[in-house]
């Protein structure tokens, strides 16, 4: 199997099981925090396959977004959506990039868990406590 197929099979597993996080994360149920959190938790699992992805989408055609990434994307931002009318996540922050900034810590979680410097335990706190409270200390 050549790199690029095997990058095609990574991406449909990951597609599969970023749908099951979804369905697992009930994101439209309780209040939009709580289901970012249910949807963070969920994910962990396929975040080494999203870190993978997106290091080395350079030699495959992740560029080009398929319908079914198309589908899950819709979701999550879905999920922003949700919190900003509902008054819980920031009205200034395009939902299109607080999805892309989600699966970004979820890349970035994989790798810090994978290279030992942080527990699996950690995963949905590292994500969703800074995509909620940011970095300052107020």
């Amino acid at each position: 199997m050549n790199g690029s197929c095997a990058l095609e099979a990574l991406d449909q597993l990951a597609i599969a099981q970023m749908r099951e996080a979804l369905k697992a994360a009930r994101w439209r149920d309780g209040s939009a925090a709580e289901a970012l959190r249910r949807l963070a938790t969920a994910c962990e699992p396929v975040s080494g396959y999203l870190l993978l992805l997106y290091t080395q989408s350079q030699d495959f055609d992740a560029n080009q977004p398929t319908e079914a990434w198309a589908e899950i994307d819709a979701e999550i931002r879905q999920l922003f959506q949700r919190g900003q009318r509902e008054g819980e996540f920031r009205p200034d922050l395009s939902a299109f990039w607080l999805t892309e900034a989600f699966y970004n810590l979820c890349s970035g979680a994989a790798w810090v868990i994978q290279e030992g410097r942080a527990g699996r335990r950690e995963f949905t706190d590292m994500v969703t406590d800074l995509l909620l409270h940011g970095v300052s200390r107020s």
